[in-house]
């Protein structure tokens, strides 16, 4: 798995329509942008999870579009 580092406003695209922009980081956190074909789910899953897991073993959820760009 490759390991990307970028900064506040800087951008990774995977494929041809999916780009994922960090937008804030602060205190340990960091709020990413996910434009991508409403198609393909988002979901935000912890690292460490297994068989796509939540940290809590609950599945992950499917994130709700904010409403921003779409590809």
């Amino acid at each position: 798995m490759p390991i990307i580092e970028r900064r506040v406003g800087q951008a990774i695209r995977i494929g041809d329509e999916i780009v994922v922009e960090v937008v804030a980081a602060r205190d340990g956190q960091v709020r990413l942008e996910v434009v991508a074909p409403r198609d393909i789910a988002v979901e935000a899953v912890d690292a460490g999870a297994q068989n796509g897991a939540t940290a809590d073993g609950k599945p992950p959820g499917l994130l709700a579009p904010s409403g921003s760009r779409q590809a």
